[in-house]
């Protein structure tokens, strides 16, 4: 293989490398504000029955939603370090929305 061959494989695994960083780091956001949605409706008394039967999921699935804790940090999901994710943060994402608050 080339030089140029090595470099062609490198930056594919970069951009495929800050494609899942940006993924983790919206499924994360995303994942936290449906538990906060969930969470206020249990709060407000919509038993978890209804919500799974408004959801289509199971009352075990609202039931494990429920007791969630916040979501795992970006770095923790993809199994790198912080700052490796730091780095590969082309779109300059905001830091609140890489980690659980």
């Amino acid at each position: 293989m080339t030089d140029l061959d090595h470099d062609k494989k490198l930056d594919d695994a970069k951009g495929l490398l800050e494609s899942v960083a940006l993924l983790e780091s919206v499924a994360a956001e995303r994942e936290q504000k449906a538990g906060r949605i969930i969470d206020e409706l249990a709060d407000d008394g919509v038993k978890p029955d209804e919500i799974a039967g408004r959801l289509d999921i199971s009352e075990s699935s609202v039931e494990t939603l429920l007791d969630r804790d916040a979501p795992k940090p970006v770095h923790e999901r993809i199994g790198i370090s912080e700052e490796t994710v730091k780095k590969l943060d082309a779109l300059g994402f905001p830091q609140s929305q890489k980690s659980a608050d």
